[in-house]
């Protein structure tokens, strides 16, 4: 996940030479707690991500699945929700992976 960019780190590590605060890091966006445990199993996830020739594979359904049997959780609705959640992740990181060997 990624806020800003290089441009950015360098204006506001300037600003912090200064002992200050730029606003926009004051306003940058936080994930909520809850939010967190989502986050770290598409992060553990997409560590181990398949890549074959012609790019990155979306993270597979039965990885999901044994992710989260690993970590205990056996309640349906909650591993729906791990899974719509992780899957939303993986098509913003595909879209953005896709764009950027585009460029190239």
């Amino acid at each position: 996940m990624q806020w800003g960019g290089p441009e950015h780190e360098k204006l506001f590590a300037e600003v912090r030479k200064d002992g200050r605060v730029h606003p926009a890091e004051l306003r940058r966006p936080r994930l909520r707690d809850d939010c967190l445990r989502y986050y770290d199993a598409y992060r553990m996830l997409g560590a181990a991500r398949v890549w074959n020739q012609i790019g990155p594979e979306a993270i597979r359904v039965s990885e999901v699945e044994s992710y989260l049997n690993l970590c205990g959780i056996e309640d349906p609705h909650t591993k729906l929700k791990y899974l719509r959640l992780i899957q939303r992740m993986d098509r913003v990181e595909l879209k953005v992976i896709h764009a950027r060997t585009a460029n190239k």
